[in-house]
């Protein structure tokens, strides 16, 4: 060993004598020595990590995308034309409103701070958050309210939102207080308000392009495939009140079920899906829609409240009972009017389908040419039923036929209470009468399919709400990409 005495004493530092002298142990003593090293370094690099975590903890980070397969159409996402449920989904990640409903049904305030409403119930008065901005970076007024207002009571506008804000007075008292006057009270009013508001400050063309708004996200861009619009991207708003986590969405567009269902099962990029069921329930959630069935009580057949009472109780009739039933031409439709026949088979009633297009629906209904009556009713947030049953309504949207002078005194009464409870029970009261009178039948509303995978979206629950919109309503809490900070 004393040739290994001469050599060690020629070489320099400690580092380099330890590898002088591991290359001078025989190999077995090296493999071995090799294998230590590794096992050292792993349980000390272990240690140390399992010390930074026992000192640290995870939370969301900023960054990451969502992508989602949406089964629907897209023609608008300004906030005062949208009008289905894929329209509503991506605008309302784009556009606030003065105020958003609560998962009761409660009226919360968004831009508004607060507001205040006149004891005759016809002007509300709304004070603005100050500070807000557009995600241009511009700051938000009274103005923008006001623009809003009247760009959805212009007629060249065809706002779906018009009916709810027809002969609505506005006056804007300075930059951050706006008063909405009633031509008479109405009670479920602020409800009406729940829309995006626009930047006055754009052109009509610099607005369409751009799609200024002040939710969390903003628009970028969107691709077309045979003139339609199939994909739009939302890119993180910084100047939104509330700022996401997750800096990209892309909503993917689908005519069909299958085929929305085949991509998210087949693209690894595709993290949720809205409007196709997966098997998967966790996110499903209850919308304010349901279908029912109404009797048309202009039609001799059913003219008879007892021919109701029996069709609505399951009785059997001692003759043949021929009638009809229109349907709109959806799956859904389809499958309940398919059950019903079944089952007014076995009550001796013949009941004969018409299934209708969209169109042929409409004259139909505006025609009243129908005797049972398939129909979709959404009951949003107030479910004021005056527009169907009110007897001023029989040439209109009262499908039913139905007039009674005390019906119309509830429904009238109902409308003019402010306080939620207290209308409710006025609906309720109704809703009796059209139980007691066998007008219509309601069936259980219909669910909102609603799948994300969990182990890449992570922060998502189950929506509370009854809108399409709803299962947005804490995007701000969902994240994909996480950081350690120190306890």
């Amino acid at each position: 060993m004393g040739y290994i005495s001469s050599f060690l004493k020629t070489v320099g530092s400690p580092l380099a004598r330890v590898v002088a002298c591991f290359w001078l142990m025989p190999r077995w003593e090296r493999i071995m020595a090799g294998f230590l090293l590794l096992a050292a370094l792993i349980l000390g690099s272990y240690k140390i990590n399992q010390y930074y975590d026992s000192k640290t903890r995870l939370v969301p980070a900023d960054g990451g995308e969502y992508r989602e397969a949406l089964v629907g159409e897209i023609k608008y996402l300004n906030p005062i034309l949208v009008n289905n449920d894929a329209e509503k989904s991506i605008s309302g990640l784009l556009f606030r409103g003065l105020i958003k409903i609560g998962v009761e049904n409660e009226i919360l305030p968004d831009l508004a701070d607060h507001w205040d409403i006149s004891s005759n119930g016809q002007n509300y008065t709304f004070y603005i958050k100050p500070g807000q901005k557009f995600s241009d970076g511009t700051v938000i007024t009274a103005n923008d309210v006001a623009y809003t207002i009247s760009s959805i009571q212009a007629p060249e506008t065809q706002s779906p939102l018009e009916p709810g804000l027809a002969n609505v007075g506005v006056s804007v008292a300075d930059d951050l207080t706006i008063t909405l006057a009633l031509p008479s009270a109405y009670g479920p009013f602020i409800n009406n308000l729940n829309f995006g508001i626009i930047p006055a400050h754009l052109s009509s063309d610099e607005f369409a392009k751009n799609l200024i708004g002040s939710g969390p996200y903003k628009f970028s861009k969107f691709t077309r495939n045979d003139n339609k619009i199939d994909e739009v991207e939302l890119l993180k708003n910084e100047n939104a009140a509330e700022k996401p986590y997750i800096q990209k969405v892309v909503f993917r567009l689908f005519d069909q079920k299958e085929d929305a269902l085949k991509d998210y099962s087949g693209d690894k990029k595709i993290n949720g899906i809205f409007g196709a069921d997966t098997g998967d329930s966790a996110l499903n959630y209850l919308s304010s829609k349901r279908l029912s069935l109404i009797f048309n009580l202009r039609k001799p057949a059913l003219a008879d409240k007892e021919v109701r009472r029996k069709i609505i109780a399951g009785e059997k009739f001692d003759t043949p009972l021929p009638i009809s039933l229109t349907l709109l031409d959806t799956p859904l439709q389809k499958t309940k009017a398919d059950e019903l026949k079944t089952k007014l088979a076995e009550q001796n009633v013949q009941l004969e389908l018409k299934t209708l297009s969209a169109v042929a629906l409409q004259d139909a209904l505006d025609a009243k040419d129908y005797e049972l009556l398939l129909y979709g009713f959404d009951f949003g947030f107030d479910r004021d039923p005056y527009a169907f049953w009110h007897s001023s309504q029989i040439d209109a949207k009262n499908y039913a036929g139905w007039a009674d002078k005390k019906s119309d005194i509830l429904l009238e009464d109902a409308r003019m209470l402010i306080e939620p409870d207290k209308r409710n029970a006025k609906y309720d009261q109704f809703f009796q009468t059209v139980a007691s009178e066998y007008l219509a039948v309601f069936y259980d509303p219909v669910s909102y399919n609603f799948s994300v995978k969990s182990d890449s979206v992570k922060g998502v629950t189950k929506p509370e709400g009854t809108q399409a919109f709803s299962r947005f309503a804490k995007i701000a809490e969902w994240f994909v990409k996480e950081k350690r900070i120190r306890k």
